[in-house]
């Protein structure tokens, strides 16, 4: 890889994004990033199957793999069962919207001669988390698509609920993946972000 100073690959990428960090005091963020990034190690603690690439960002973590889009998504459903688990034992929960998507990526070395995921898979990935729910998975068709074999006969899978609404800011539609240890029923909403869209951060 850092012989390549430019490619262009097609990816799965998650984005997990703590939720309203922004609006969290310096010493707030701090202390919240801590323990999201402790967490994200433990979800990370999946067989590599192929490149995978990960980004730190201001709000949250970005994975980018090169193999199979199942790689993602083991990812986020530990994730997701992690933070639940880390939540339902604490009185300062760790909140984390979840977006999943299938598509080209670029990758360049940065200054330290590392891979870094750039491109629109990237941008889209990090504007879709802004409207799930804490601990709410949100995947895009081409992700849907990517891994609808996993949903034919197959078990221990994130399986998905189907399409919410059209995200008319986004121009496509969103998929959420059923909440893995909870059966409250949040995919018959009208609304699935956390708020109204025309006030969503983009």
């Amino acid at each position: 890889m850092n012989d390549s100073i430019h490619k262009t690959a097609s990816g799965n990428v998650v984005y997990l994004e703590l939720v309203d960090f922004s609006d969290k005091t310096d010493a707030e963020q701090i202390d919240l990033k801590s323990k999201f990034n402790a967490l994200v190690k433990v979800a990370l603690k999946v067989p590599q199957t192929d490149t995978r690439i990960v980004t730190d960002t201001v709000e949250g973590v970005i994975v980018t793999t090169l193999g199979a889009p199942e790689e993602v998504l083991q990812i986020a459903a530990n994730m997701q069962n992690i933070v639940h688990q880390y939540n339902i034992r604490t009185t300062a929960p760790v909140l984390v919207g979840f977006a999943l998507h299938s598509g080209q990526v670029q990758i360049v070395n940065d200054i330290h001669d590392q891979p870094q995921v750039l491109g629109d898979a990237i941008k889209l990935v990090q504007r879709i988390a802004s409207f799930a729910q804490p601990n709410e998975i949100l995947a895009t068709q081409a992700f849907v698509a990517a891994t609808a074999h996993l949903m034919q006969g197959e078990t221990n899978v994130i399986d998905y609920a189907g399409i919410l609404n059209e995200r008319h800011d986004l121009g496509l539609p969103l998929y959420a993946c059923p909440v893995s240890y909870t059966h409250l029923d949040v995919y018959k909403r009208q609304s699935c972000g956390r708020g109204d869209a025309t006030t969503k951060r983009i």
